[in-house]
């Protein structure tokens, strides 16, 4: 079965919103997959809720985060730069709901459709049968995962360490 992801993030009425919206789509059955979702509640704490097939924290610390992303077929999240590089970092193919009205989570998710690594779901539209076939669609084509490997590949080439000691040592030589 595949394991998705769901690692839900942003502003807390946005992030409550989501969370409950697919928590919803999520505890309808659904043989095919194993679903963990995590509802971005930092104060919380990291115990989990079993609803047939869908764990469901309040919270998940960043080893288990990192542990999740390793380990699972798709990520189901907002369009912020922080999880969609987690994801890419690890090779992990998307599906995207951007915070409405929020202009840099539209460029991200926009350009992950570009690079081929991920679909994007508005808000508005968000329902249980968009959301599964966009699963599909990405777990029953291997072209998703390849692109998102080849991504994950070209960003393992790169020292950011390395660029990032260049660029202050640019910017110290400038003042």
């Amino acid at each position: 079965r595949h394991l998705i992801y769901a690692p839900v993030s942003g502003p807390r009425v946005e992030r409550r919103y989501l969370a409950n919206k697919l928590l919803e789509i999520f505890t309808n059955p659904h043989a095919d997959y194993q679903i963990v979702l995590s509802k971005g509640e930092p104060s919380s704490e990291a115990y989990s809720k079993k609803y047939g097939e869908v764990t469901v924290y309040d919270w998940i610390d960043d080893l288990t985060q990192f542990e999740l992303l390793k380990a699972c077929d798709l990520l189901v999240c907002r369009a912020g730069h922080g999880i969609v590089t987690k994801a890419l970092t690890y090779g992990k193919p998307l599906v995207l709901i951007p915070i409405p009205d929020q202009t840099e989570q539209y460029g991200n998710a926009n350009r992950a459709v570009r690079l081929g690594v991920a679909e994007v779901i508005m808000q508005t539209e968000l329902n249980e049968e968009k959301l599964f076939k966009a699963a599909e669609r990405i777990l029953n084509s291997d072209i998703y995962e390849r692109r998102a490997r080849q991504v994950a590949d070209m960003t393992a080439m790169l020292d950011a360490t390395q660029t990032a000691i260049e660029v202050a040592n640019q910017l110290a030589s400038k003042s």
